[in-house]
């Protein structure tokens, strides 16, 4: 609903007052991406800018659209470069706010010739993106790829709606195939885990989510739903059709490309044995990500064309094979102190605890990522 609250807002004389021909809007990508999933939360925010664009137009007010972006993928991280491309240009319109935060801060700005160098990709972004904002407002307008895109989105919502049909599973599998109830105790961030205090799944905020996800190598935040809004939009434009739209629209390269980056962190066979910490009962959680990651993985290869996830970036890829060994051992090594730790006696629980913590860190590190 941001068009017509936007809408409602600027035909309030003290707010149009205050607001002086400016309409600054933040888009949240976490809770959006907890609530609808990876392709439908960005599809909806994209929809969401189109509609503050047109509002602000027909205001006469200036628009700035301020991206509540996080580190990891599930929470619209990813190249930034790539990002501002893929943001609707009658958004951008040369104009940009973006959070930076935890993990990203340190690694875009920990050295001087990184953070100049990451500035200049974001400032370029945004000027190209501009200078070709009539054409590409143009583009957008095209009734054919929208209804398609909309196709993908409703078959990836579907698949995420599935997921969590039963969310009394749900809230059973992920804190035992996770280390969910362990991320608390870390410091993540200013702000406590959940909210309100409370330990159920549905007040979990979004950075412990992402995390416990990406600490148990499922990595579902930054993927899950892909394949099935890839072979619905091969079925309606057909598969080359599907690999035109990826190549020339900056909006499904991102959505495709930043997936890949996830699921090159992610890893199904780890993850079974993260799975086989829950109860037998719950694990058809973890059959129908098996299933959807299989599918997400070969619609990547067949709209992109290419032979491996990672064929565009090798030095990235390369980057995956060396430390994915080292990473897989503390992997499991977590899974052992998970498994202990629900199960020792007192006495032991605080130096399992200990153990088991350091593998959280250590998983973080070696994965590049946290939520």
């Amino acid at each position: 609903r941001a068009g017509p609250l936007a809408e409602a807002a600027l035909r309030l004389a003290p707010m149009r007052a205050a607001l002086g021909g400016e309409l600054e809007v933040i888009l949240g990508y976490s809770d959006s991406g907890n609530q609808a999933g990876y392709v439908a939360s960005r599809a909806a925010r994209r929809r969401a800018q189109l509609a503050l664009a047109r509002v602000a137009e027909a205001g006469g007010v200036t628009l700035t659209v301020f991206h509540g972006r996080g580190g990891a993928v599930g929470r619209g991280g990813g190249p930034a470069h790539r990002a501002i491309l893929a943001q609707p240009a009658a958004a951008l319109r040369g104009r940009l706010r973006v959070t930076e935060q935890g993990e990203t801060v340190a690694a875009r700005y920990g050295r001087a010739e990184v953070a100049r160098r990451d500035l200049e990709q974001m400032v370029s972004a945004v000027l190209a993106a501009s200078l070709g904002a009539s054409a590409a407002v143009a583009a957008e307008a095209d009734p054919e790829r929208e209804r398609a895109v909309e196709r993908a989105s409703e078959a990836a919502l579907a698949a995420w709606r599935a997921l969590s049909a039963d969310p009394a599973r749900l809230a059973r599998y992920a804190p035992a195939a996770t280390p969910m109830a362990e991320v608390p105790e870390l410091r993540l961030a200013s702000r406590p885990a959940s909210r309100g205090g409370a330990a159920d799944l549905a007040s979990l905020r979004a950075i412990p989510w992402v995390f416990s996800w990406n600490q148990s190598r499922h990595g579902i935040p930054g993927w899950f739903g892909l394949g099935r809004a890839l072979a619905a939009l091969a079925e309606e434009r057909g598969i080359d059709g599907a690999r035109s739209l990826y190549r020339g629209w900056p909006f499904l390269r991102g959505l495709v490309d930043d997936a890949r980056l996830a699921l090159t962190q992610a890893d199904v066979e780890v993850a079974s044995f993260y799975a086989a910490l829950a109860a037998p009962e719950d694990r058809e959680v973890f059959d129908r990500i098996r299933e959807e990651h299989a599918r997400t993985v070969a619609r990547i290869l067949e709209v992109t064309g290419d032979e491996g996830l990672m064929s565009p970036w090798p030095a990235v890829g390369r980057a995956a094979e060396r430390r994915n060994p080292y990473v897989d051992v503390l992997s499991h090594l977590q899974i052992a102190l998970l498994a202990r730790s629900r199960s020792c006696p007192p006495e032991e629980r605080d130096r399992v605890r200990e153990a088991l913590l350091l593998t959280v860190n250590g998983v973080a590190a070696g994965l590049q990522t946290v939520g």
